[in-house]
């Protein structure tokens, strides 16, 4: 009977660790979150904020670029936390930047991304961070703060709250495999006029709420492409040539910026479109919420979980198989001893 009850016991502790370990082995990870703490400030008076890591699963790199108001805020000094100096290493641009700077560089592509965070580069001073791990075998798991930032408020600025803000090069928040690290955003909100940082935060944003936009660091600006998620006539859609961006001028007319980096007035009429062919039936790839094309890849998780599963079972299959045979062989084994009893005693 103990062997019976041992048995029985051990059969539940392997469910229970099965039942308890298969799903959060594949439980989702939380996103590392990029977290800029909030300020207030008086006019020309410095307040400081830090970016902040936090949920670090381990990156190897981060590229980002830091924006605020022109009018408001000028950047006077930045400084990288101790910890993250030992192990690793920050570039970044000049400060107090604007978008027309950065042409031909990391930055342009990453100011390339602004409208799919539904931010406008214009009237925005700019400033690029590259932090990257110098030794290339391991991850950068530290937590905390990263780099502490002091702004300086402008004499002009209105009373208010305002935001200072990042936007990622999603090609460079990566780990030591070069895998890309999901992450979200958080900005900061900085009251101007008071010496009281508001208490509460900005909304988080997750880099996969955001749509791909398509790298055209080494194009003219008329090349830029935002790919549409939700876009399911992809290969038919008309193929338009235009001017990625176009403002007011004093005269109530658009213009753009040609490849001259001329003002030149937009007219509808001077930009060329070509049909789309009716005869292309091809059928536009799935995507994803991050404008990326599913593949399946996601199947290879599924059969894992199944897999497991049905190991799980057929284990379960076999102990009861064995607790079975084991029962009826007692049973069999104590039939046998009554039946001896019996004879000894009759004679």
């Amino acid at each position: 009977m103990k062997r019976i009850i041992s048995l029985i016991t051990a059969l539940t502790m392997l469910l229970t660790l099965i039942v308890c370990n298969v799903p959060s082995a594949f439980a989702a990870k939380e996103e590392l979150e990029f977290v800029l703490t909030n300020g207030a400030g008086l006019n020309n008076e410095e307040f400081t904020i830090e970016l902040q890591l936090q949920n670090n699963p381990g990156i190897y790199a981060y590229y980002l670029m830091l924006y605020y108001d022109t009018d408001v805020f000028i950047l006077r000094d930045y400084k990288l936390a101790d910890e993250f100096a030992q192990i690793g290493s920050l570039i970044t641009s000049d400060p107090n930047l604007q978008a027309d700077d950065f042409k031909g560089s990391v930055g342009q592509r990453v100011i390339n991304t602004f409208p799919a965070f539904g931010v406008d580069a214009e009237d925005k001073s700019m400033i690029l961070l590259e932090y990257e791990i110098d030794d290339v075998t391991k991850n950068c798991e530290l937590n905390g703060t990263s780099i502490t930032l002091t702004f300086q408020v402008m004499g002009i600025a209105e009373p208010g709250d305002y935001t200072i803000g990042l936007i990622p090069d999603m090609e460079s928040i990566i780990n030591i495999d070069a895998e890309d690290v999901p992450f979200k955003m958080t900005n900061s909100i900085v009251s101007v006029g008071t010496t009281e940082a508001p208490a509460e935060t900005a909304p988080t944003q997750s880099h996969k709420d955001t749509q791909k936009v398509e790298d055209t660091t080494d194009t003219t600006a008329s090349d830029i492409i935002v790919l549409d998620p939700d876009d399911t006539t992809a290969n038919n859609a008309p193929e338009v040539t235009k001017p990625a961006e176009t403002f007011k001028g004093e005269d109530g007319k658009d213009y753009y910026k040609n490849e001259a980096g001329e003002t030149v007035e937009y007219k509808e009429e001077d930009f060329e479109t070509t049909p789309a062919d009716p005869e292309d039936t091809t059928t536009a790839p799935d995507l994803s919420a991050d404008g990326e094309e599913i593949t399946g890849e996601d199947d290879g998780k599924n059969n894992t979980v199944l897999y497991i599963v049905i190991a799980a079972i057929l284990v379960l299959v076999a102990v009861a198989g064995v607790l079975v045979v084991f029962i009826s062989k007692t049973k069999k084994e104590n039939t046998d001893e009554e039946k001896a009893e019996d004879k000894s005693e009759e004679e």
